[in-house]
């Protein structure tokens, strides 16, 4: 792709905007020209009204984390473990969010940010739609951050660098990304925003691990712990929830399924049925009440926030949910868990049970059983389409009475 003759002095702003806010405020001005390069040279519109920072930094960071629900219960420990460092002790936390988990983060980590931005990623997306980033920057710009820290395995050029670009801060932080959401060249071309880059470590790939080492990498110093775990609150109940949807079809096991292994759940045991998710949900849930037919079958798809629903997975007795948040938020809770996945981006989220957490199951297809942990990180470490419908119900069932707590 040929660059445009602007892209070095789109360039050259974002790495000296103080530069062009010079420029504009005793040239421009007086020789009345501003407007036009308003109108015919966007990089002087974004360093003139995104990048007029104040004289003196402050002591303060900016973390970035866009991602889903799940990538943030990964990420959680990052905010503690920053706020309790020697290297930052004394700075003030912002943090840079995806709107749909604003309730939880501000429930089980409000205590270690100073202030949250949030920003809607559908919005932030689209390309043909430039004004929801600026009027988010120009927001944000408001303040002037020490450092920046884009927080992401998998860079993303809208939500993730261009943003990280357009924000104003001494010093800009990020890992050196894999290939999952951009092109090499689109990440070569985000590179520049930054002062430094976290090399991706050689054979990790549990995103977890990544997170430790990354955050042990900016702090100087190790971290201890699971890097997960959140203490539960609430007492163990006779409650099994059922999560059966997730981001992308091919991720979810069938609704007859769940349908099914209800029926000997209800058949076999006294446990009641919690059937959980977001609004999306609703008619999955619905199709799963309506074919039961059991007092002891409910649904909060749709009803509960995302922090409710979190503490109410805490007294649970087992999840069985899609490789989804789901899994996440039980493994942080360390309620018992059988997760069940096509092998979609295996060895990144998926298995627990290879990590020390004993009480976590993940049902495969048989392709994925049948193959070495070498051939299975070859094969789908970057995405799976393995039919999920294969995982039987039967199987499913074994692993539930094992995970079931005992009298």
């Amino acid at each position: 792709m040929n660059k445009r003759p602007t892209d070095f002095i789109s360039r050259f702003f974002i790495r000296f905007p103080w530069i062009s806010w010079f420029f504009l405020d005793n040239f421009l001005f007086r020789n009345n020209i501003f407007k036009k390069l308003i109108l015919f040279r966007p990089e002087f519109f974004r360093a003139y009204f995104c990048w007029k920072p104040a004289w003196f930094p402050r002591k303060a960071i900016l973390i970035i984390k866009t991602d889903a629900i799940g990538d943030y219960m990964l990420f959680r420990h990052t905010l503690k473990a920053i706020c309790s460092s020697k290297k930052y002790r004394g700075y003030q936390i912002y943090f840079l969010g995806n709107e749909i988990w604003a309730d939880l983060s501000n429930d089980l980590d409000g205590e270690f940010v100073n202030g949250y931005f949030w920003l809607n990623r559908q919005a932030c997306k689209n390309p043909a739609d430039p004004f929801y980033r600026q009027q988010l920057v120009f927001q944000i710009n408001q303040m002037v951050f020490e450092k920046l820290i884009y927080f992401s395995f998998s860079r993303e050029n809208l939500v993730g660098d261009w943003l990280a670009g357009h924000i104003t801060a001494k010093e800009k932080i990020s890992t050196e990304g894999d290939l999952l959401c951009q092109t090499a060249e689109e990440r070569q071309c985000g590179n520049v925003c930054y002062s430094s880059l976290f090399p991706l470590p050689n054979q990790v790939y549990f995103e977890l691990e990544k997170n430790r080492l990354f955050v042990e990498w900016l702090l100087d110093e190790k971290i201890a712990g699971d890097f997960i775990s959140v203490p539960k609150t609430g007492s163990l109940t006779n409650k099994i929830v059922f999560f059966p949807g997730a981001s992308a079809a091919f991720r979810q096991w069938p609704v007859d399924s769940f349908v099914s292994l209800g029926r000997i759940i209800l058949e076999k045991t006294d446990f009641s049925i919690l059937i959980a998710g977001g609004s999306e949900d609703r008619n999955k849930a619905g199709q799963i009440l309506e074919s039961l037919g059991d007092e002891r079958v409910a649904s909060i798809c749709g009803t509960a926030s995302l922090s409710e629903f979190f503490h109410l997975l805490g007294d649970a007795s087992l999840l069985i949910s899609n490789e989804t948040s789901g899994v996440h938020m039980a493994v942080a809770l360390g309620i018992p868990t059988l997760c069940i996945s096509n092998g979609n981006h295996y060895g990144r989220f998926n298995p627990y049970e290879q990590h020390g957490f004993a009480f976590v199951k993940t049902m495969y297809p048989n392709q994925v059983q049948q193959k070495t942990e070498a051939e299975r990180l070859k094969l789908w470490k970057d995405g799976s389409v393995l039919p999920i419908s294969e995982i039987g119900v039967s199987e499913v069932w074994v692993e539930v009475e094992r995970l079931l707590p005992k009298d």
